[in-house]
């Protein structure tokens, strides 16, 4: 939150990345920013509803729309 505020940036125009749900993703869910979970690991995990990206040209893509 701090750094939206510090750089007068609002919650829609930033994204966080981040390949661990239990603090970056949390975070970034909690301060109301759009989340995108960076999987590199094999295995299930738990989405939620969450964006899930396994390389990151996948992330390039997703910015262009």
């Amino acid at each position: 939150m701090r750094i939206l505020e510090k750089y007068g940036f609002q919650r829609k125009e930033v994204l966080i990345v981040g390949d661990d749900p239990h603090s970056e993703i949390k975070a970034g869910r909690e301060i109301g920013v759009d989340t995108v979970l960076y999987k590199h690991k094999a295995g299930m995990i738990s989405t939620d509803n969450q964006v899930v990206i396994t390389r990151y040209d996948q992330l390039a893509r997703m910015l262009e729309k």
